[in-house]
């Protein structure tokens, strides 16, 4: 069978036998099984586009996606496919269907339910028009007030209940019953000689029907609600026409992804939909049941293989396999078919044997380690001490040489590029077991952070963001007092209670806030909150760090929705209310990623195993212990011949319990084999995998290890050369030299090394900062920039000075290799995208607009000479790096003519910030440009040496010493030098640029 590269070709042969069979019957179904990295997306997108060119109309097509994120994704890569394929071959299909576009079909199965409802709400009797809230919260909050009502705070069985645990424990208790269903307590298994048993079976029917009427009465939906009401929907037979007959009209094909995590109500809504008689339809059911790891959240495998065995018996019916890997290296597949190979899963998911390499051009290349890495500790190794050897690996990886991602390019050369901490991920089973991993990983001086979702809107930093934005927006008396305890303001209750100076200087500043909210002045708004309230002092004087990059992360998020948007204000709240509420966070995959760190450019990953479910990486590191407990709740649940089971406490009939507990066992032993699949294949060429044994070597019991473990004992007794074993304590090499790396290996420019103890801001140390993006005006806990709200001239004011670093910092390099002239530059798709966000984000004329364009396009072209015999164009260099931010130690000797009134200026542990704006590795020479956009009278040579002098001295040794320090990090390598480009000069046709050599 033919081996197609997913980025080249444009047809496979699922693909063919898919449209074979299409070809002579108009209806099909098919079930498309894709093991992880065998192109499940590209495959969607491709059938997609051949469906279109065959006469489907756009908007006849429904794609039903798991997450938003996902649905995002699948929507760009299938407009982009239609548009390359128009741009080789005009097609008035592909027209048609690109000027139709925004009315495709694509959602996520909650934001289809809710379309449904929302346009038949004048004939279905099922709410449409309510507001969507996250079910499990709501329930939680509801929770609280019943748990406060004084007939429950004083029943028996309650009172008995907390007598021996804590209120914790009864509302885990109650949430636990909650994630069962809403229907089990119709199908009871419940005892009645336990507590547990007795608070469920008495109470939580009067609670749910709390939760039930309090969302009526504020007229909330949750995202189940919306399934049922669909399905309700579906089957509701009065209008004409019905609305089961109305989407089958408009769909002529359904595609559904991650068919492996969906419910029964969900599949019945397709069935429905697609697989009937009475017209010709095609669906498409994409899947893994391996990766099947969402079960706590409803998902019912059996779903998946029920609709599996219909489509097979259907004579329009094929299962289709896709067995080509495009993530894994050649040495990650073939320890994959040994270690999943027959037998590993206990339940019919098997894995598909077999599988092909799509990418054996591409491997991880080290003398040390090999694709799989065995760490075999004692089972009864604390988990510190599995950390700690962890993270010491994870330090061999990246601080001694010899570790590469080999690649053999077009030539049939191998090229070796350095591993990264961002080309890690370590995923463990708890946040907590991440935790201890951050820590472990942090005190060895390596960068990292835990991979958040969307618990960040459930924080305090967003409560307190919305109380302001509210505030802002309407300036209510209340709001604006309310706003006045936050962490912005710092103001206490005996504050507001009286008029005072400080009350009222707070009201000036909401006011002033208000006007840049009714002027869309967004930028201005979120930079002051951050920069000129008391949030940073307040929070930096507390240490809570943490906080502080909560409320740049949201102020991020909440700007880039608002880009392009007319909704003003209004639409900005109303989004932060959507975030906190779970509307744009119904991503259960964990695959959106907003809580964004600092340093995720160059910094090691952390995140649970479910999580990390639809990423992948480089390099994984797999943190577990030997000792993790069951998690089955107090509320124990199970599927039985499509029904939900639970019961609660133990059982008296021995015989029942035996069976239960064997059927909770083996659901749980699915469950880790599963979860253990998703982990091994994020590993794109490496994987490090802890293995517990006993004293005799033989396999760990516990119950999250049982498969992997007797898999690994196999796999001792069977050398491999991508396998390798290390027995705890491990030795670590200090050094090693790889006679491997030559010439073509990339280099790759660190981060600036910082000093990770953040300044004393009580006392603002000087800045020296180019002025850059919103995300550069955000970043830092000094005041940077301060707005006036008008200039004498557009392209003369400090948002000027921004907009062209803006500029200077987004642009693609790659452009200015696609055109010879400004204006061949100007009509290129990047360049014109790039105008029309910065036309959005900045209120400056489209001259001034231009005229930073200008700018841009004359510092990346310009020649410029570095050496007596060596010029450079700035867009040239192979390695680049733009906006590079420092923090430097220094004192007051380490800077010539520093003077003693800078000197004091510094905060108390001498601290100085510092943003280059552009650093290239120029023939093994580190170099350091500044943009700069003074206004001079003339930009002769002599002018521009004398400006330099009187105004950069300080900051040109300050670049000269970051510059020194980068190059120090690499053999072979040096600083060349210090380079200040000013754009103005450059667009008058004078001299633009002053260079300062290192060796001068």
């Amino acid at each position: 069978m033919k081996t197609y590269d997913t980025q080249h070709a444009d047809t496979s042969p699922v693909i063919e036998e898919i449209f074979a069979s299409i070809e002579n019957h108009r209806s099909g179904y098919f079930l498309i099984e894709a093991s992880a990295g065998t192109g499940k997306t590209w495959t969607m997108e491709k059938i997609i586009l051949k469906l279109v060119l065959r006469g489907y109309e756009i908007d006849s097509i429904l794609a039903v996606t798991f997450t938003e994120k996902a649905a995002f994704e699948l929507s760009g890569r299938i407009r982009k496919s239609l548009e390359e394929y128009q741009d080789q071959c005009y097609t008035p299909v592909i027209a048609r269907a690109l000027k139709k576009f925004n009315s495709a079909g694509i959602f996520t199965i909650h934001g289809f339910a809710r379309k449904v409802l929302q346009e038949f709400g004048s004939i279905h009797p099922f709410s449409s028009d309510s507001s969507i809230v996250d079910g499990q919260q709501f329930f939680m909050d509801t929770l609280e007030i019943f748990l406060r009502r004084k007939d429950i705070s004083e029943n028996e069985y309650i009172r008995a209940f907390l007598s021996e645990n804590s209120i914790d424990d009864l509302k885990k208790l109650f949430m636990d019953a909650f994630k069962t269903g809403s229907e089990f307590y119709e199908e009871s298994c419940l005892t009645t000689e336990n507590i547990e048993s007795k608070i469920i079976s008495c109470l939580f029917p009067l609670l749910i029907n709390l939760v039930e009427q309090t969302a009526t009465w504020q007229n909330l939906s949750t995202f189940d609600d919306l399934i049922l009401n669909l399905k309700k929907a579906l089957e509701y037979e009065r209008g004409e026409p019905s609305i089961l007959m109305s989407l089958r009209k408009r769909y002529a094909v359904g595609i559904i992804d991650e068919f492996q995590d969906t419910d029964a109500a969900q599949w019945e809504i397709f069935r429905k939909i697609f697989m009937h008689e009475s017209k010709t339809s095609l669906l498409f059911l994409v899947g893994d049941p391996k990766q099947s790891i969402y079960s706590f959240r409803g998902a019912d495998l059996n779903v998946y293989f029920n609709a599996k065995n219909e489509i097979r018996e259907n004579p329009y019916g094929k299962i289709l396999t896709l067995d080509t890997n495009y993530r894994s290296s050649p040495g990650m597949i073939d320890v994959a078919e040994k270690f999943f190979r027959e037998g590993f899963f206990s339940s019919p998911n098997q894995f598909t044997a077999g599988i092909k390499c799509g990418k054996n051009t591409q491997w991880f290349e080290s003398p040390a380690f090999s694709s799989l890495n065995v760490l075999e500790f004692s089972s009864t190794c604390p988990k510190e001490e599995v950390a700690s050897s962890m993270a010491g690996m994870i330090s061999t990886l990246l601080k001694t040489d010899g570790h590469f991602k080999a690649v053999l390019n077009e030539n049939g050369e191998v090229q070796h590029t350095r591993i990264t901490a961002s080309d890690i991920f370590v995923l463990t089973r708890t946040l907590n077991h991440a935790k201890l991993m951050e820590e472990k990983i942090r005190e060895l001086g390596i960068p990292c952070f835990i991979f958040k979702k969307n618990d960040l809107y459930s924080r305090e930093s967003a409560k307190q963001i919305l109380e302001i934005l509210r505030a802002v927006r309407t300036l209510d008396p209340d709001l604006v007092r309310k706003s006045f305890l936050t962490d912005v303001f710092g103001l206490s209750l005996k504050d507001i209670s009286e008029p005072s100076g400080r009350v009222d200087e707070a009201w000036n500043v909401i006011r002033k806030w208000n006007s840049y909210a009714r002027q869309h002045k967004f930028a201005h708004l979120f930079e002051e909150i951050l920069s000129d309230s008391k949030l940073a002092e307040n929070l930096f004087v507390r240490k809570e760090f943490d906080k502080y990059h909560d409320f740049e992360t949201i102020f991020e998020e909440l700007f880039n929705r608002a880009l392009g948007s007319k909704s003003g204000i209004e639409g900005i709240v109303k989004n932060l209310e959507n975030f906190m509420n779970g509307r744009f966070n119904d991503d259960v995959s964990g695959n959106i990623d907003i809580s964004k760190n600092p340093d995720d450019s160059e910094a090691v990953q952390i995140l649970t195993g479910h999580k990390s479910k639809g990423l992948e990486n480089e390099i994984v590191f797999y943190f577990q212990t030997s000792r993790h407990g069951s998690f089955r709740n107090r509320i124990a649940t199970t599927f039985s011949e499509g029904r939900m089971l639970w019961w609660s406490g133990k059982i008296t009939d021995k015989k029942k319990e035996k069976e239960i507990n064997n059927i909770l066992k083996f659901e749980e032993e699915l469950e880790n084999q599963r979860l253990f699949y998703v982990v091994f294949t994020r590993a794109a060429k490496a994987l490090f995998l802890p293995f517990f044994v006993l004293s005799g070597k033989k396999p760990s019991g516990a119950a999250h290890l049982k498969a992997q473990g007797a898999r690994i004992d196999q796999l001792k007794k069977m050398p491999s050369a991508n396998i390798r074993f290390f027995e705890y304590p491990f030795e670590y090499p200090s050094e090693i030299i790889d006679n491997k790396q030559s010439e073509n290996t990339e280099k790759n420019i660190p981060e600036f090394p910082e000093d990770r103890k953040p300044p004393d801001l009580t006392r603002r140390g000087i800045t020296v900062e180019s002025y850059s993006s919103i995300k550069h005006k955000l970043s830092s806990g000094v005041k940077t920039l301060n707005y006036s709200s008008s200039y004498e001239k557009d392209d003369r004011g400090a948002e000027f000075g921004t907009m062209v670093h803006e500029i200077m910092e987004l642009v693609d390099l790659d452009s200015f290799r696609h055109s010879y002239t400004y204006d061949e530059w100007m009509i290129l798709g990047t360049t014109t995208d790039l105008m029309l966000k910065i036309r959005n984000m900045y209120e400056i004329s489209e001259m001034s607009v231009e005229t930073g364009f200008r700018m841009c396009y004359s510092g990346y072209t310009v020649e410029i000479g570095i050496t007596d015999s060596r010029k450079i164009r700035l867009f040239q260099p192979p390695v680049i790096k733009r906006e590079m931010e420092f923090l430097e130690k220094i004192t007051p000797s380490k800077l010539s003519g520093l003077n003693p009134e800078i000197a004091s200026s510094l905060d108390p542990d001498g601290f100085i910030r510092g943003i280059i704006d552009y650093a290239a590795l120029i023939d093994d020479e580190i170099w350091i440009i500044d943009w700069k956009t003074d206004f001079l009278e003339t930009y002769e040579s002599k002018a521009i040496d004398l400006h330099v002098m009187e105004n950069y001295s300080i900051q040109m040794q300050l670049y000269s010493q970051a510059g020194e320090k980068i190059a120090a990090l690499h053999e072979n390598t040096r600083y060349g030098g210090l380079i200040y480009v000013f754009l103005r000069g450059l667009i008058s046709g004078q001299d633009g640029f002053w260079v300062m050599k290192s060796y001068d």
